[in-house]
């Protein structure tokens, strides 16, 4: 994750299972561990931290999650990208 889904990189995604996959780049992400109901303690640190501390985003960023809560170390992703314009 934390060499794969860097800021700046366009991924192929959908924003829900029923959309159609666009292209989208990634402002930033962060993946924290987790309890199996996917709730996170603030007061320890990310796995992988993001790249920005103080992004700034507008109206045309998505914000999306995913979260593994089986196996013995449940973690979320959080990612924050905004889909790629038509020329």
């Amino acid at each position: 994750m934390e060499n794969e889904i860097l800021p700046g990189r366009a991924l192929l995604a959908s924003g829900s299972g029923s959309e159609p996959l666009t292209e989208r780049w990634v402002l930033d992400r962060e993946v924290r561990r987790c309890d199996s109901e996917g709730v996170s303690p603030l007061d320890k640190p990310p796995l992988v931290v993001r790249a920005s501390e103080t992004l700034r985003v507008g109206g045309k960023v998505q914000i999306q999650r995913w979260e593994r809560l089986e196996g013995p170390q449940p973690f979320f992703v959080t990612i924050w990208w905004v889909a790629s314009e038509a020329p």
